[in-house]
């Protein structure tokens, strides 16, 4: 997700990740229950941590 812009698309997260859109959902939900991330619309998924996708550009280089 920190490569994207702004909210991510759960299917190009899939396939980027290379897994079904099935198990994706498992761990959306996963990270949805821990208040991690949010869904700002239908479809995609955002960092719910204010600052997050940059604090992992800045780290991502390691």
């Amino acid at each position: 997700m920190a490569q994207d812009g702004g909210p991510s698309s759960t299917r190009r997260l899939a396939e980027r990740l290379g897994v079904s859109p099935q198990y994706l959902a498992t761990y959306r939900n996963r990270l949805l229950t821990a208040d991690l991330v949010v869904t700002p619309r239908r479809g995609y998924l955002d960092y719910a941590i204010p600052y997050m996708r940059e604090y992992l550009r800045a780290f991502h280089d390691d």
